[in-house]
């Protein structure tokens, strides 16, 4: 099945999104190493002005920054997944939807005839009169 000009195929999309998410969940809590690290630098530093810098750039650049990217990347692998699953889901729903209607159709078509016999099943056809009687005595073999 096609979108246009795109075929994903399912069973090759997903180890590579669960790849890309398993390098970026390496990122996860990385801002609180980066932060660690960054107070380091600014507390060895013994001006105060370079001290101010170091915190202030971890604190509205680096940490913002790297939740930010993960994230957003969490957001895509999410996206892309969601993606693929509709995608895959998309023949069985449309297979859904045409047996459906080929049911619908039937019935309409049924109720188009006046001399279309009942063939639910019964125990015997003989119980209405339309058939011979059941054999309750067995068989002379």
């Amino acid at each position: 099945m096609a979108w246009s000009d795109y075929d994903i195929d399912p069973d090759a999309a997903r180890p590579i999104v669960q790849r890309a998410r398993g390098r970026f969940d390496d990122l996860n809590g990385m801002e609180n190493t980066l932060e660690t690290t960054g107070e380091a630098v600014a507390d060895a530093a013994d001006e105060d002005k370079i001290n101010t810098a170091l915190k202030n750039a971890q604190t509205n650049f680096l940490h913002p920054f790297t939740v930010t990217m993960v994230r957003t990347a969490e957001n895509i692998f999410d996206g892309t997944d969601n993606v693929i699953n509709i995608y895959d889901n998309a023949d069985t729903d449309m297979s859904d939807a045409a047996r459906d209607k080929a049911v619908e159709d039937m019935k309409w078509e049924n109720g188009q005839y006046d001399n279309v016999p009942d063939y639910t099943s019964s125990d015997s056809t003989a119980a209405d009169g339309q058939g011979a009687a059941p054999n309750t005595e067995g068989y002379d073999w």
